[in-house]
């Protein structure tokens, strides 16, 4: 420490420089530094005390490191540590080899500030917990983009000391009312684009919603039925601000009659929501249905003749009707392709696939050139989709091993749906094998023909000779 020739520096920028390895005591030289920035590297492992002899630091940025496999229990082992962006490293935090859940912030005790933004962190209802069980002092929570399905009542039960909490590009769509039970300063929650259906009075605590300043629960499908009405009548009288795309993104995804209406304007009468006796209904039901069956038998044997006609106009005019079907022109797009990927592809997507393609005036959309910075990764990915008139998929065993890629499958397979199997070509860089077989993927395949990648023989398929 005596030896250092820069020992009141204070920040430290070593983003984008391929450093593959720390070594624990590597900063031991600078007794002054606060902020350290080692994104872009290529650390795959991060080691015990790597931050320990730096006694000021405040600010960690350690972030887009796609290498990263392990985090070994005391790498974070730093009592001035109070912010720590870890965001965008694809990293696995369900996966118990790769780290210890009880003892990764353990150390770290002022921590007031922690991003974990496109990592992979699982539903589980004992991980999230034991990660967060030491966080006290924490403030401001980031979880967007992190994969969750489920809320267990324990994953913030220790996060006493929490104001802000973004959730938001997930996929949840219920929580007990436990939850949020214990955050006596939560200010600001955010659950934007999850798969929120309804709320009722008890999905927040009443001393919760009382002391929020701002709750975003914009781009979720909202189911509107009775079972809204609650919600309806309290984002018409709250104080509390619901972001500033509210009453806009806040709309009914079902019924279908509903869909694209302002949840703020459902308005359904007072009668039709109120509770009737279940027995009644089933007897209503029940004579209904028969009575219909009654009906149908007789007309159906009185007028045969007429119906077999009625069916065989119906059928001529709607063969008719395919024959002027406007089809989607590549012209009306702003890419000719939206190209999905995984990361451990990306030197052939990159050298060979795009480089051919744009060789041959193919306007291709990727996603780290064309995506906007800033913007959650699930709405650019709508955005370029929507802008593409076709989606290419490179598969391979490590693209079937990826939920983020298998996400993006999900995704295309919607508007496969909408479009026809036309709308995605499917390549095969690698032959998937049994073990990383996926249903959904199974499901493509067998219902889309695809392209099978062979090294040298595959070039002409990639030209106009094709």
């Amino acid at each position: 420490m005596n030896n250092s020739k820069v020992p009141k520096l204070r920040s430290l920028i070593l983003d984008g420089n391929a450093i593959p390895y720390l070594y624990p005591k590597c900063f031991k030289c600078l007794p002054a530094l606060q902020s350290i920035n080692l994104d872009a590297n290529r650390l795959t492992v991060l080691r015990n005390n790597t931050f320990s002899e730096l006694p000021q630091l405040r600010y960690v940025f350690f972030q887009l490191n796609y290498q990263l496999k392990t985090i070994e229990p005391t790498a974070f082992n730093s009592t001035s540590l109070i912010s720590l962006h870890f965001g965008y490293n694809n990293f696995r935090f369900d996966k118990n080899s790769r780290f210890n859940a009880e003892h990764i912030f353990r150390h770290s005790p002022s921590l007031q500030q922690l991003d974990l933004t496109n990592n992979y962190l699982p539903s589980d209802k004992n991980k999230p917990g034991l990660m967060f069980a030491h966080l006290a002092e924490l403030k401001y929570l980031i979880l967007q983009a992190v994969g969750l399905k489920k809320l267990h009542p324990n994953v913030f039960r220790s996060l006493t000391s929490l104001e802000k909490i973004n959730l938001e590009g997930n996929f949840i769509n219920s929580w007990t009312p436990e939850t949020f039970a214990n955050m006596r300063r939560i200010k600001y929650i955010n659950l934007k684009n999850n798969l929120i259906h309804a709320l009722n009075k008890s999905s927040l605590p009443e001393n919760i919603l009382h002391q929020l300043e701002q709750l975003d629960l914009s781009k979720n499908p909202f189911t509107c039925t009775c079972d809204l009405m609650w919600f309806r009548n309290w984002i018409r009288t709250t104080k509390v601000d619901l972001s500033s795309d509210f009453p806009q993104a806040y709309t009914c995804n079902f019924p279908a009659e509903m869909r694209g209406r302002l949840v703020i304007k459902y308005n359904p009468t007072p009668e039709s929501c109120e509770q009737s006796d279940p027995f009644i209904v089933i007897a209503i039901i029940l004579s209904s249905f028969a009575i219909l069956v009654i009906i149908v038998i007789l007309l159906a044997y009185k007028g045969h003749t007429y119906i077999r006609n009625y069916c065989y106009i119906m059928r001529l005019h709607r063969l008719r009707k395919q024959g002027y079907l406007r089809l989607n022109n590549r012209d009306d797009f702003e890419f000719h392709a939206f190209v999905v990927y995984c990361d451990a592809d990306r030197e052939w997507v990159h050298s060979e696939f795009i480089k051919r393609l744009e060789n041959e005036q193919i306007k291709l959309c990727v996603h780290h050139r064309e995506f906007d910075p800033g913007v959650p990764i699930t709405e650019n990915i709508d955005k370029f989709m929507n802008k593409s008139w076709k989606v290419v998929i490179i598969m391979s065993n490590d693209f079937a091993s990826s939920d983020w890629c298998q996400w993006e499958c999900d995704y295309v397979q919607e508007r496969r749906r909408r479009q026809g199997k036309d709308a995605c070509v499917l390549i095969m860089l690698k032959a998937i094998d049994a073990y990383h077989m996926t249903s959904g993927i199974r499901s493509l395949l067998h219902t889309t023909p695809y392209l099978r990648y062979k090294k040298g023989i595959g070039k002409l398929c990639f030209g106009r000779q094709c």
